[in-house]
């Protein structure tokens, strides 16, 4: 980054602390809980209702958002807070994540807040709130590798109070926060556009399905050209609306074969154990994993079967797998009886399933909801256009999105080492301040 000023090799020093590398002469080597009070979190019994809705913030890992913790989705009542082993800490305090993830970071920026035990809070005793913040920030990754478990990983308070680490005094624990503030907000700022510009493709993505695998719009001459209304009939199903006349009602399992009864789930143990890992294992959003062996040659459609995406469609719940591969039972596998496997896909995506899901706490797509799903398709010459048309033009806008997706990959890989260059004291801020002209270096 321009203008950015880094001490020279002999101001440095080894500070023999793993994840740190190389500090400032003036750090000084000494343990998290020495700087800071870590605290447990924990959950008021759900059943009881005296426990919820009152006027204490109750912070768990799915608020964590952005580094500001203002307000949070749950509160908690006094008797709620004095009825677990939660613990209330004040303004300023840093909460972190010790389990799915570990090493999620926020500030608490209300007066004071609880959290479940899925978070601990680090409340400053000798360091600087905002300096603790990217402190920990900048040992996120060591951070994640002292989780333990089997079941599932979890960071333990014992290894997070004997976190080793190098700080310097007060004075410049403040201004390498102050400077980092300022520098992460404009990182922040790019991301944050380029995220949006992802966003709006991905509508534009999904738009463009809707209205050719619909029928709203056909392709003449590699041309997408509207319906005149005297082509199209309402059919009365939800999300259909109206349709071509030509196009046909049938339904999911006159169209595609179902292949379920070949999948075999694989533990997690199991594929752990594996040396040659070299196929794609899917799961109910693409794929989770490797595998050494597979159990599906060719071109499928893959349908997610469970899990919260069935609502929040916040991936794709209908993909292509292609090639050598194993499928677990968290996804139907499905094959075009004509091999138009794309068309059938785009279908599939573009559906609305809420009216067939079955289940409140794990939602489900069950196999026989699935196959008797009402669909209107063309014929087959206009679903090999239909294919090979959104085939060309999605191909520009996935691009596109790939394209600022690595953008946004590389941004925070600087902030990061920016964070961690400037933690460590190897950006010589020690003549660095922000007067009304701007920075001062």
């Amino acid at each position: 980054m321009n203008g950015i000023k880094y001490r020279q090799p002999e101001e440095m020093k080894d500070s023999g602390v793993e994840w740190q590398g190389f500090t400032g002469l003036e750090w000084k080597k000494t343990k998290l809980k020495y700087i800071a009070s870590v605290r447990n979190g924990a959950t008021p019994s759900t059943s009881d209702p005296d426990y919820w809705d009152g006027n204490i913030y109750w912070f768990t890992p799915t608020d964590f958002g952005n580094q500001s913790l203002y307000e949070s989705a749950r509160t908690i009542t006094e008797r709620g807070l004095n009825s677990c082993g939660t613990n209330l800490v004040p303004k300023g305090s840093v909460i972190i994540t010790c389990r799915a993830p570990i090493g999620g970071l926020g500030i608490i920026k209300c007066e004071e807040a609880a959290y479940n035990q899925g978070c601990k809070g680090v409340v400053p005793t000798n360091v600087i709130s905002q300096y603790l913040y990217y402190l920990l920030l900048s040992a996120a990754n060591f951070i994640q590798s002292r989780g333990k478990g089997t079941t599932f990983m979890e960071l333990s308070s014992y290894d997070l109070n004997n976190l080793v680490v190098e700080v310097p005094n007060k004075k410049s624990q403040r201004k390498i926060a102050n400077f980092l503030d300022l520098k992460t907000v404009q990182f922040d700022s790019i991301i944050s556009k380029k995220e949006l510009l992802i966003q709006k493709l991905e509508e534009a993505k999904k738009s463009l399905i809707s209205e050719v695998v619909t029928g709203k719009v056909k392709i003449v001459d590699g041309e997408m050209i509207p319906r005149e209304f005297d082509e199209i009939r309402d059919c009365g199903i939800k999300g259909w609306g109206m349709v071509p006349d030509v196009w046909q009602e049938t339904k999911v399992k006159y169209e595609l074969t179902n292949y379920d009864h070949l999948r075999i789930p694989l533990s997690s143990e199991v594929r752990g154990s594996m040396i040659e890992k070299q196929y794609d294992y899917y799961g109910a959003s693409g794929v989770i994993d490797k595998v050494d062996s597979f159990l599906f040659d060719g071109k499928y459609v893959l349908v997610g079967e469970d899990g919260a995406n069935l609502y929040s469609r916040s991936t794709a719940l209908a993909y292509i797998a292609e090639g050598q591969f194993w499928v677990n039972n968290h996804a139907h596998i499905l094959k075009a009886k004509n091999y138009n496997d794309d068309y059938y896909c785009f279908i599939l995506e573009n559906l609305d399933y809420t009216v067939y899901i079955t289940g409140a706490a794990q939602p489900k797509l069950t196999q026989d909801r699935l196959a008797n799903i009402v669909l209107y398709v063309a014929g087959y010459h206009e679903q090999c256009l239909i294919q090979d048309s959104l085939r060309s033009k999605l191909s520009k806008i996935v691009n596109c999105i790939e394209m600022y997706s690595r953008q946004i990959d590389l941004l925070k890989q600087a902030k990061q080492s920016l964070i961690s260059e400037a933690v460590t004291g190897k950006i010589d801020l020690r003549n660095w301040e922000i007067t009304e002209e701007g920075e001062l270096q």
